[in-house]
This record gives structure tokens, C-alpha cells and sequence, in this order.
């Protein structure tokens, strides 16, 4: 049944609601207004709800104010401010992904209305391992939905983050789990401030190198960790 009919059956007024386990007796088991769909035009169906941005689009699905209401992940991460409440604002913090479209990109999962349910960062032309397409940790409302976007990683190809925790570096390639550091080339660049990350936490501005580790000291060249949610970062050497 397709959602915006079984709001209307079932006379919704939030997210909350319309995520409880319907009655045995209710509207939704209904014929009516019910449709045969095939499993392989479904996926299909929930797939084109994906939607892969880059530039300022990261910028703007990040901000709370478009993500759809309800909880999870999504809904409690320290990045999704936007100073919408007059609080505050991340809003600043995310130029290194913005100013890196060849390397950084954005997967999101878009309701009807295209508010989120669901994003994770996407990382291109890994240098370890070499030429590599990374998906980083996702965040949505539902925990359901965390599948779905491992489904379509794993439709593309890409590796994906095995533990969706700041702690875990540990990716998922070919179906086994694989303990080994990541790294990616950015341009070479220091940012005023920096978002705090999950999974790449070291970077060298003047290398322009970001990883899962501090790689090799270079004299001259001061290593960073991101792991502040306002916006600073901890020198390393």
C-alpha cells in the first residue's frame, strides 16, 4: 500500500504513530487500495528513494530541518544542527567534504516529501585499498532502513562500515569483515573547522591525506585528529 493511502486510511497525524504495528483488525489489511508488486520492482521502488549528492547538497541534508521527524540515529547525531532553534549550528563544519566532490559524496534516503530518513557518507578512489568505494556509517530513523542501504552498497559494489559505531574502523568487503586501515587523498587544504567523524579521524592538511590512522609522521607536516563536535580538531605531532 503506498504510504501517502495508508496515512489517510489509518488517519496518522505523526511518524511515531504510523511506525506501531497495525491492529489485526485495522484499515491497512484492507483490500482496498492495496498492490501486487513484484520483490525485484520493490527494491527497485525503495532504491529510487536514494538519492547520491555531493557539494552543498551535503550541507543541506545534514541540517535537521530536512530530515523527516521521528527517532534514531539520525535524529541524536552531535552533526544534524543547523541553528534552526536558535542553538547550535554545524553548519560551517563540513567544507571538506563539500570542497572534495570527486572524493566525498552523500547517500540519502528521501521520504515522499524529501526529508531524510537516512545518510551515510560515500567515499571514492580510496588510496588503501587502492580504488576502492567506501560507504562510511549510516545513520537513519528506522533501524530497518540501515539494510537497505547495506543492499545497495553491496548492489554497487562498494564496502560498507561493519559496525555503525564511531569505534569500530572495521569494513565489510565481498561479505567478510575486514580489520585493516582506509585512507583517501584530498586536496591538500587546512579548514577553519572540521565536522567530527566517525570512521577517517586523522588528516594531514598539507598532504591532503585522510584516514582511519595517523599514517607516517611528515617533518613539517602537522597530523590532525577530528573527533570534536564543535567544530575544533587536537593537533597529533
Amino acid at each position: 500500500m503506498p504510504a501517502a493511502r495508508a496515512w489517510r486510511n489509518m488517519e496518522f497525524v505523526d511518524q511515531d504513530e504510523a511506525n506501531k504495528k497495525p491492529a489485526a483488525n485495522c484499515p491497512m489489511w484492507d483490500g482496498t487500495g492495496r498492490q501486487a508488486i513484484t520483490a525485484g520492482k520493490f527494491v527497485n521502488y525503495l532504491f529510487d528513494n536514494f538519492r547520491l549528492v555531493k557539494g552543498e547538497d551535503i550541507r543541506k541534508y545534514y541540517a535537521e530541518k530536512n530530515h523527516a521527524p521521528g527517532s534514531g540515529q539520525l535524529q541524536t547525531s552531535c552533526m544534524r544542527y543547523d541553528g534552526t532553534h536558535g542553538g547550535r549550528n554545524c553548519q560551517t563544519y563540513f567544507d571538506i567534504y563539500i570542497e572534495n566532490p570527486d572524493k566525498c559524496n552523500m547517500l540519502v534516503l528521501l521520504d515522499d516529501n524529501g526529508k531524510v530518513l537516512g545518510r551515510a557518507l560515500v567515499w571514492f578512489g580510496l588510496k588503501k585499498p587502492l580504488d576502492k568505494i567506501f560507504m562510511d556509517r549510516i545513520y537513519t530513523l528506522k533501524q530497518s532502513d540501515e539494510e537497505l542501504f547495506k543492499k545497495y552498497a553491496n548492489e554497487k559494489g562498494w564496502l560498507w562500515k561493519y559496525r555503525q559505531a564511531a569505534n569500530d574502523q572495521s569494513y565489510i568487503e565481498n561479505g567478510q569483515r575486514i580489520d585493516k586501515s582506509m585512507a583517501v587523498t584530498l586536496k591538500p587544504k587546512e579548514y577553519k573547522k572540521y565536522p567530527y567523524m566517525d570512521t577517517f579521524k586523522y588528516y594531514n592538511p598539507k598532504t591532503g591525506r585522510l584516514g582511519t590512522d595517523a599514517g607516517n609522521p611528515v617533518e613539517g607536516r602537522r597530523r590532525i585528529r577530528m573527533e570534536a563536535t564543535d567544530g575544533s580538531f587536537q593537533y597529533i605531532d
